[in-house]
């Protein structure tokens, strides 16, 4: 005989984000802590904003922890209940994160740019069916066609908070349209994006065809190490370029008409490499999360892209201030900055200051002390995630 036990779920969903659309002033949106139920989540009356702004409509987001608001200039939330009843605290707050209103990347010579958190359609709430180039040129690089089911949804970037991503599954991607015109002489290649697990062969985005083009992805022959290709076949994957598991990073690829090829993770130059060309044949291919022939499917998120055909020392600051300001800051003083990296199988954590090491299976919580962690601090990763943060 077996005895079956039910253990209702009495804990109310809480309040965990709210963050305004980077490029819409009139769109919210807010996060709870476990799933809610569309018929109050969605009721407009149960949210109230500070400074006077209303709110005219409340719709589902990619995932049912997530609202969407539709209001005047500005945000912040108050009532719903979860999936089995359990209502939200009256009167709950949040503060609401605000990007600036001039937060635009500079546009001189910009080819392609994709944003996960502007010009995405869905069939379904979740699927991705199209996506629009932000670059405005005469030829934009909006989706020709995808393969699979790539995901609209939201990953952590801390300290900023939740993000919209496209979501690839490891099955998954999106083939841009017009290649050919991403066929520049020199050119700066940013890439925001995380992957889930730590293999070799994936990739963010490749303009490619058979063994010529360019692209950032990860190497074919060093799980989890970052490869900068441009033809002739030459990849530069510099050991610095290692990624962690799930960590959101900023990835920069640049070269000029000099052969003067460079690779920077964040603002660091990881990587450089001199005498190198770049050729392109017909039919070339501009794929996000995949690649032509071989496919080198990516399993994880990309929440932007951007294509320049120049190179310059200012122009690279500008575009790396703008993306760090959108999904790596507000970030912690110098005296709790902690670094999350990967090195011989493990998961290596270093900070400075008298900060308190914690950890949480959720980004919202509860977030647990490790007392007896030192800097710098090594896990074995056994979990498909978990979440570290340095407490003063």
């Amino acid at each position: 005989m077996a005895i079956l036990t039910v253990v209702l779920d009495t804990v109310p969903p809480a309040l965990a984000s709210a963050k305004r659309d980077y490029l819409s002033d009139r769109q919210v949106f807010v996060v709870f802590s476990e799933p809610v139920a569309a018929n109050s989540a969605t009721l407009a009356g149960n949210y109230a904003l500070s400074g006077g702004v209303t709110v005219s409509q409340a719709v589902m987001g990619p995932d049912a922890n997530t609202v969407i608001l539709t209001t005047s200039p500005i945000a912040a939330g108050q009532s719903a209940t979860d999936m089995v009843g359990n209502t939200v605290a009256a009167n709950s707050q949040v503060a609401l994160f605000v990007p600036g209103s001039e937060l635009r990347p500079p546009t001189a010579d910009l080819m392609c740019w994709m944003a996960a958190d502007t010009g995405v359609a869905t069939s379904d709430g979740h699927t991705v069916s199209d996506w629009t180039d932000q670059a405005g040129g005469a030829t934009p690089h909006n989706l020709e066609s995808v393969l699979g089911s790539p995901q609209w949804s939201f990953a952590s970037f801390f300290p900023s908070g939740l993000n919209p991503v496209i979501h690839l599954d490891g099955e998954s991607g999106i083939r841009l349209a017009n290649a050919q015109t991403m066929q520049a002489a020199e050119l700066s290649m940013y890439v925001v994006a995380s992957t889930e697990v730590i293999n070799a062969s994936r990739v963010f985005l490749f303009n490619y065809r058979d063994v010529v083009g360019y692209g950032l992805g990860i190497s074919d022959s060093l799980a989890g190490r970052v490869k900068w290709f441009t033809s002739p076949p030459h990849s530069l994957e510099p050991e610095a370029a290692q990624l962690a598991v799930n960590v959101p990073v900023m990835l920069t690829g640049t070269i000029d008409i000099y052969g003067e090829k460079k690779l920077y993770l964040g603002a660091d130059l990881v990587g450089a490499a001199s005498g190198v060309s770049l050729e392109y044949g017909d039919g070339m291919e501009l794929s996000v999360g995949y690649l032509l022939g071989n496919r080198q499917y990516l399993v994880g998120t990309i929440a932007e892209l951007l294509v320049y055909s120049a190179v310059s020392d200012a122009q690279r600051a500008a575009v790396q201030d703008y993306l760090a300001q959108k999904y790596f800051t507000p970030g912690p003083s110098p005296a709790s900055k902690l670094s999350i990296r990967q090195t011989q199988g493990m998961i290596e954590m270093t900070w400075t200051g008298s900060g308190t090491l914690q950890s949480a299976e959720q980004v919202t919580g509860p977030w647990q002390d490790l007392p007896d962690a030192k800097s710098p601090y090594s896990v074995a990763p056994s979990e498909s995630h978990r979440f570290y943060r340095t407490k003063q």
